[in-house]
Parts: C-alpha cells; sequence; structure tokens
C-alpha cells in the first residue's frame, strides 16, 4: 500500500501557496514553528488530526480532501493547471454584519498583503504608522 505522507504533503502546500501564504505565516497562525510546516510539505512528518482540522480551518479547504484528495477545491481546467484557480469555501452572507464599514478595493489589496507578512514585519510597518500619524 502507497504511503499517503506525499499526498498529503502536496496538498498541504499547494492549500498554502493558493492563499498566498509562507510558511512563516502559516505557522504564526496555527501557533507552530515553521519547522514543522516545512516537515509537512516535504513529507518527513504527517501533521496530527487536531493540526490537520487547524490547517482545513486557516487554509479555508475541506478537512476530507486535505487527508484524501476528495472534494477538491481547486478548479482543474483543461487549459491551466495554476493554483490561482482557488475556488475556496464560501461563507453565507448572514456571517457578517451589514454595519461594518466597507473598504475599497485598494485597501483590501493592501491589508492582504499586511497581513501575509511576518509578525516582525508587520510590526515595523505599524511602528512605521504610529511615528507618521502619533495619536
Amino acid at each position: 500500500m502507497p504511503s499517503l505522507t506525499p499526498a498529503i504533503s502536496n496538498r498541504i502546500k499547494r492549500a498554502r501557496k493558493a492563499r498566498g501564504l509562507t510558511q512563516e505565516v502559516l505557522s504564526e497562525r496555527l501557533r507552530l514553528t515553521r519547522g514543522a510546516i516545512g516537515h509537512w510539505e516535504r513529507g518527513k512528518a504527517l501533521p496530527s488530526t487536531t493540526n490537520l482540522r487547524s490547517l482545513a480551518m486557516v487554509l479555508n479547504v475541506p478537512l476530507e480532501w486535505l487527508i484524501s484528495g476528495r472534494a477538491n477545491p481547486f478548479k482543474e481546467s483543461k487549459n491551466s493547471r495554476k493554483d490561482s484557480n482557488f475556488i475556496g469555501v464560501t461563507e453565507s452572507p448572514a456571517a457578517f454584519n451589514s454595519t461594518i464599514e466597507s473598504f475599497d478595493k485598494e485597501t483590501i489589496a493592501v491589508a492582504g498583503k499586511f497581513f501575509r507578512l511576518p509578525k516582525r514585519q508587520r510590526k515595523v510597518i505599524r511602528d512605521l504608522l504610529d511615528q507618521l500619524q502619533p495619536n
């Protein structure tokens, strides 16, 4: 029986890259070491059941897909196999409060880039903003 480790490791890496996350940022969100993520992605170790659940939540992919490859959240097309074809899991509109302030696309894009940065780099940016606009 073939090992499941390479298949799971490839799915973890694929989902992480589709989300635009580095191993460091993913490790921060899971509260693990970057080395653990690297071991999973290289197939040197398998995540625990608890960590698989957390991965599925953070990467917004079905747990079943991470484990078995079924319920594939990636849309496969004949012409392209890029990770940019990620479909993801939709959330119901009721999950959001309509009174929350909305932002333009540019602001949302910048916020996305900011949150993909490692924690130390985000702190540097916050410190710079505090110096530019003190309270």
